[in-house]
């Protein structure tokens, strides 16, 4: 099945978590790319929620605590 959607809507998908990124094969290079960045947009806004270094951290600035994401499913065919 192929299908378009908008990227505020994907970033929607992403939040709300009905839709992962490892759900998603991308026809190509760029739309992996987008995929990616609204990927890890999404998961820094949830991990900064429950980051132990939240207090004295401004969005990865200077934060201590590092989070690996691992890319597995998403490739361009």
């Amino acid at each position: 099945m192929h299908l378009a959607l908008s990227e505020a809507k994907l970033a929607e998908l992403f939040r709300l978590g009905v839709l992962c990124a490892a759900d998603v094969d991308c026809l190509d290079v760029a739309s992996r790319d987008q995929v990616q960045r609204l990927c890890l947009q999404t998961c820094a806004q949830q991990l900064c929620r429950v980051c132990p270094s939240r207090e004295t951290c401004s969005k990865g600035q200077g934060c201590a605590t590092t989070h690996t994401v691992h890319w597995v499913g998403i490739y361009a065919n």
